[in-house]
Parts: structure tokens; sequence; C-alpha cells
């Protein structure tokens, strides 16, 4: 009897250090995923972004501050950040800005037939006071994420236009 007592006492006690041993696993995939879950891939800085920045910034535009001269588009960033008029077509610099980019990301990324599911074009300036001058934004940035950013000097600060692909 004695015996037997011994045992049933001995299976369970590695009943329940098995228990433990199953709960402890559990806890640690579970800490594991919670982890994997919230980490976000870092952005990937891209050449390509970048050289399409540099295009987009250099681009002759239709605002004129006096004829003939028009701005670039990154004259045009400043001027949109220092609330200039576009003189010869009777427009706000950044309504025209916002306008003029947003169809530049359209005809040139074609969301439905690419790996791209979304992009975000944005203008801060940096310096004694950090302010948001343009922000451009289409679909749901999930999964990879590729960007570029070039800086603009303006007065007591710069620009930062920074440009970045979802999905890719």
């Amino acid at each position: 009897m004695k015996k037997d007592k011994r045992i049933k006492k001995r299976a369970q006690e590695e009943m329940v250090g098995f228990v433990l041993i199953i709960l402890l696993v559990v806890v640690v995939g579970l800490v594991f995923l919670g982890y994997s879950l919230r980490h976000k891939q870092e952005p990937v800085q891209n050449a390509e972004v970048r050289s399409m920045i540099n295009a987009m910034l250099v681009y002759t535009t239709n605002c004129s501050p006096y004829f003939p001269n028009y701005y670039s588009v990154q004259d045009l960033i400043k001027a949109c950040y220092n609330k200039e008029n576009c003189d010869n077509i009777d427009m706000y610099s950044c309504e025209y800005l916002n306008s003029l980019l947003k169809d530049m990301l359209e005809k040139s990324i074609d969301i439905e037939n690419m790996s791209v599911q979304a992009y975000e074009l944005k203008a801060n300036f940096v310096g004694g006071k950090n302010e948001s001058i343009l922000w451009i934004k289409k679909g749901n940035c999930t999964g990879n994420v590729t960007l570029a950013s070039q800086q603009i000097a303006a007065e007591q600060g710069n620009i930062l236009v920074s440009l970045k692909f979802c999905g890719v």
C-alpha cells in the first residue's frame, strides 16, 4: 500500500512539473508573438525614391512670382511656407502646390497595377519652430516601407521633404 501511494504521489508531481513546463512555453511564445506583432519594420532608404524626389523638386511649375520667371517645385514649397501667391494664376501657392504634387504622384504611381500599396509625401519646416507645410497621403501604409528625404535650405532653418512608399 505504501508503495502504491508513493507511485501515485510521484506521478502527480511529474504531471504538475509537465503542466508548469507547458505553461512556461506558452508564456514565452505569447511574449515572442506580441513582440513580433508590435515590432515594425524599419524603413529602407532608397536611391530610386531619392531620384524621384529630386526630379519632382526641379520640375518647373506654372506659378510665377513675376513674369517670365517660374517657380520650381522647390521654390514653390518655400513660397507656400512664406504664404505667397502665384501672381500669374491667381492662386494661393499652397493650393497650387498641393494639386500639382497630387497630380504628379497620381501619374507617376499606379497603385492598382504596382506593388506600391500606399504613399505619403510630406514637407516640414525644421528650424526654430517645426511646422508642417504639406502632407499628401494615399492608401493604407502596411508592409515594407521605402523612403527618401531631401532638405531644402530656407530662411532660418530647412524644409525637409520626404516621400514614403508602402508595400514595395
